[in-house]
């Protein structure tokens, strides 16, 4: 009787190590997805931003009106 104590204290313990194991890898994985999303982000911003200067450059030299810039900096953000 002793014994099967014994094992189910051992497998109880099992069980639970596995289970932090399994949320600690999950964890893991979603860290490493949002991270990866916000390199994605950062990256389509520093397009937006080019995307701007040249944009405002354009406008600087007369080349676009100022409506046509709001036009086009409305279309950048959507």
């Amino acid at each position: 009787m002793l014994n099967y104590l014994i094992f189910f204290i051992i497998a109880l313990i099992l069980i639970f190590i596995i289970y932090i194991g399994a949320k600690g890898l999950s964890r893991g994985i979603e860290a490493k997805s949002k991270l990866k999303e916000e390199k994605t982000k950062s990256k389509k911003n520093s397009n937006i931003i080019d995307e701007i200067e040249k944009l405002s450059d354009l406008r600087k030299k007369k080349i676009i009106t100022e409506k046509e810039f709001e036009i086009a900096k409305k279309k950048l953000f959507k």
